[in-house]
């Protein structure tokens, strides 16, 4: 199962296919969406027509906006148009998680961490 992050919230999807345009002005992604919580937000974004920034496990895209929604038995297909984004970083991915967990803490502030 994949995710994807809207603001601060991360809701599950079941895939996410990605293309560049040819003139590389912006992306063309489709979502495919199974999760009842998710499929509200996107509709609160879709209807209030609002740009927006997410991101996924490889993919972050900024300046969103919905460009069609299909309901079908097995859930949304949702396609948007992103003004720009890109594969992430691992290195980044990984440091910004680690910052996440640990917040300013390093070993020398820890006390059960005893250093010779």
């Amino acid at each position: 199962m994949e995710w994807m992050k809207i603001g601060q919230e991360t809701y599950e999807i079941e895939g996410i296919t990605t293309q560049f345009s040819v003139d590389q002005k912006h992306m063309d992604s489709v979502v495919f969406v199974r999760n009842e919580v998710a499929e509200q937000k996107i509709m609160e974004l879709y209807d209030s027509g609002t740009t927006f920034d997410f991101e996924t496990k490889k993919w972050k895209f900024i300046g969103t906006r919905m460009k069609s929604i299909t309901f079908d038995t097995t859930g949304m297909v949702v396609t948007v148009v992103s003004r720009s984004g890109g594969m992430k970083s691992k290195s980044h991915e990984r440091d910004k998680r680690i910052d996440e967990l640990l917040g300013d803490e390093t070993s020398e502030d820890r006390d059960d961490i005893i250093t010779n």
